[in-house]
Parts: C-alpha cells; structure tokens; sequence
C-alpha cells in the first residue's frame, strides 16, 4: 500500500481528490498521513517515491477561493517527452495549472538514494481539485445573460486546452509513476462508452403549445433552419392532425438499440418563464411516453426549469412532481435547463434530493472539457468543505453548441462531425464516456440526424 505525506493544511480537500484520484479513477489503496512539508510524497514500503509540487493547498486562509488563489498565467507548458513519459496522452505539451517548471531542480534530495525518487514540476492533486470542483467557478463573478459561468472566462478556454481532458492527462502521468515505484501493473479497469442524453424540452411540437409559439416554430423552419420543405411539412402536419414532428422518442430508442446503447431522457415538471415550454406529465400521452423508455430499457431522468436550476425551492418542487408522474420507474439522473448552474449550490440540490448524478457541466458556448474529465466523479462542495452524496458525470458535447449560430456556429457540416469526433477520440483515448446531448427536438433536420447517427455509430 502506497503512504501519501502531505501537509495538514486543507485537509478536508487533500483527503477528497486523492479519494478521487487513487481510488475512484485508479482503484488503489493507500492512506495520508499529514505531516510538516510543503511538497506531496507517494511512497512505497520499498522506498521509492514520488515527490510534487504543492501549490494550491498551500493558499493561505484569508486567500483561498479568492482571485489571488487562482492560477497565475500564462500557464506554464511541460514537454513530457523530453521527460521520457510514455503514456496516454493528447500531447505530450503538458499546461501545468498549479506547480513550477524549475521544482524538480530546487528540491533538496532527503534520501541519500537520488535514484529512488521522481520528481514531477506539477501538483497534480491540486490541479484536478481546481478542474474537477471548479473552483473558478466560486472565485469569478463573470455570468453570461442567463447566468451562467461562460467558457470564455474559463483557464481552460484562455490555455487553450478546452477540447482535452487534461485531468485525465494528469492522471495517466501519475500512474505511470506509480508504476514505477509500486512494480504494480493493476488498476481500475475502465471501457469507453458513449452516452446518448436528451433534454425533453419540448415533447410534442403541436401539442401543449401556445399558437404564438407555434407561429414562432414555423417561422424558424424558413428563417432559421431555411427549409421551405420543412415549413410546409409541418403546416401539414398541423392541418391534417399528423404525427407530431418532436414525437420521436421511437426513432432515438431505435437508434441508441442499432448501437447496443441506451437512451437517457430527461424530462421536465414545470416551468414559468419564456425560456420553458411546460407539459402536464401526468397527461396519458406523456405516461405512455415515460413507460415505453422505461419498458425498452432505456432511462428516465430530470430536467430542472430555467429558473429551478437557481432556486432551491423550484428545483424541489418540480422534482417531487416528476417522481409523482414516474411512479415506479427510477430516476437515475439528470441536467439542467439550458445548462445554468451555479457551483456548488445546484449540486446540493440534487445531492440533498438523493439523485445519483448530475450531468450539466459542459459549457453552452463552448464543447469540451469544462471539468477537465470524461470520468464520472465523487461532487465536493469547496464552500462547505465536503463530499456530497452525489456523481458529476460531465457533459462533453451538446449539439446545438457546435451547430448553432448563437455559439460555435459549425452548422450541419464535416466541420462539426469532425469537432464532435475529436472529442469522442479523446474520450476514447482514456476509457472514458462520452456524454452527448441531443434534443429530441433536432432529430428533425435530415442533416442533424445522420450527424447523430455517424457520432454514435460509428
């Protein structure tokens, strides 16, 4: 067993992300022993070790979760190759987030045996502390019109390296350390898996809508999405009483099957302002809904309103209304309406509500890595200083944020498959899930569908 030494400054945090760290991601035992250092050591019974840097724990009191505690930039890059590390990773051109290039060359050897330390220029723990809790997030009051942390204003966004998950990254180096003092091969096994979501803003198109939002919706089809076909299709359907075009739970099911996948929906149960559409859930064309994903074993979740996503109140409330309409089927997770979040106080909602996770934390300006991991991973509450009873499983890719115009503005093109295909290769690179989301409002457009099919297919 691995002994980790570490100062007792922050214990509550060191405690959580090596929890996270050795034994949720690598499956290790090993224990902490606080001690007066400034640096972390990984030590094996053997004497071999692995020191770090120890930056951000180090923060002084009055300081932490303060601008002054954020990291400093430009970040400094770390040429793993020229190190002679030999693991899974984007690049070998390394952003360190907390830690010091020249650390390795300053630090005084304590073992007359050199030989049996590595020392590493990066606090690893530190820096995945800083992705994984967003503690940004806490520290920095940039919103955007919806209230949401924006990408822009994101230390992965300004490095440049959004499209990786650099915790991961981290990761793999860390074990390919601990690899070498531990003569230990095994670790948590882990396989790649897509994970198609849908956010039921909208189940039906027609039905439980009000004219002006109709008027609206045909609108879009010729000003919008520039398709007169579409537009006429869809007067005729409404004439004619024909199926509803956002009716297509069958087709996603049909999909996710072709793929040996299972479909998450996440529905809602409320909703006032202008940015929802509300549906009664306890309406007989909504049970049926609910029962047939649930009888062709895919799964039903929470979809919180626009407002639910800030107020603590809402957020219950719609969710006791969700659970009275689901009966007996699980809930087994969910997300936010158009992604608002608020770090931490949105996880202790559905922590204190006994969900099993929560999957809102991709950015909406932006596709990518906002926490840095394609692992689902334990929640830490950085205010209150403490695990919640609750997993993040980050979203990697929202479709509207790579093919809208309001956001990355890719459109249905080669350009947006091969973005939305990058971030699946790098989810693939480490045995991650890559958690999609696709409404089941664009499973409309001819062009948007086959870019869903070629993205879960393949």
């Amino acid at each position: 067993m691995i002994t980790i030494f570490s100062s007792p400054t922050c214990q509550p945090e060191r405690e959580y992300i090596c929890h996270v760290l050795f034994k949720e991601f690598l499956g290790l035992e090993y224990r902490i022993t606080f001690s007066d250092q400034h640096f972390w050591t990984i030590q094996e019974s053997n004497g071999y070790a692995l020191i770090l840097p120890d930056h951000l724990f180090q923060v002084p009191q009055n300081k932490w979760l303060t601008p002054d505690s954020l990291p400093s930039q430009p970040l400094q890059i770390w040429d793993t190759s020229a190190a002679g590390i030999h693991c899974p990773l984007v690049s070998p051109k390394i952003p360190i987030i907390y830690g010091d290039l020249e650390f390795p060359s300053k630090f005084p050897f304590l073992n007359p045996k050199p030989e049996k330390h590595y020392i590493l220029p990066i606090d690893i723990l530190g820096s995945a502390f800083f992705m994984l809790t967003r503690y940004e997030e806490v520290v920095k009051t940039d919103r955007d019109e919806h209230g949401r942390f924006p990408a822009t204003a994101s230390l992965a966004f300004q490095e440049g390296f959004l499209d990786r998950p650099i915790v991961n990254e981290y990761l793999e180096i860390l074990w390919f350390y601990l690899k070498k003092i531990t003569k230990n091969e095994k670790r948590k096994t882990k396989k790649f898996a897509v994970i198609p979501t849908h956010d039921v803003d909208v189940p039906y198109r027609y039905r439980f809508v009000p004219p002006w939002k109709i008027a609206k919706t045909l609108a879009g089809d010729l000003v919008k999405r520039k398709s007169p076909r579409l537009f006429c299709e869809n007067v005729w359907n409404i004439v004619t009483s024909k199926k509803d075009p956002y009716d297509n739970f069958d087709l996603i099911m049909d999909i996710s099957e072709r793929a040996g996948l299972a479909s998450s929906f996440y529905f809602m149960a409320g909703g006032k302002t202008r940015f929802d559409s509300p549906y009664p859930l306890d309406h007989p064309a909504l049970q049926d809904i609910i029962q047939s994903i649930h009888d062709r074993g895919h799964h039903v979740g929470f979809h919180p309103s626009y407002a639910a996503g800030l107020d603590k109140r809402i957020w219950k409330e719609e969710m006791s209304t969700l659970r009275r309409a689901a009966g007996d089927i699980p809930l087994v997770g969910g997300r936010e309406h158009y992604l608002r979040f608020k770090t931490p106080e949105t996880w202790r909602y559905w922590a204190e509500s006994e969900m099993p996770y929560d999957s809102t934390l991709s950015f909406a300006d932006m596709a990518g890595f906002r926490c840095g991991v394609c692992y689902p991973f334990p929640v830490f509450d950085v205010e209150k200083r403490q695990l919640l009873d609750l997993m993040e499983r980050p979203l990697i890719m929202m479709e509207c944020t790579v093919i809208d115009e309001r956001y990355m503005n890719l459109g249905a093109t080669e350009a947006a498959e091969k973005y939305m295909q990058v971030l699946k290769e790098r989810c693939m690179i480490f045995n991650g899930e890559y958690v999609v989301l696709w409404h089941n409002t664009r499973f409309v457009d001819d062009e948007e569908i086959g870019l869903y099919k070629e993205l879960i297919e393949a």
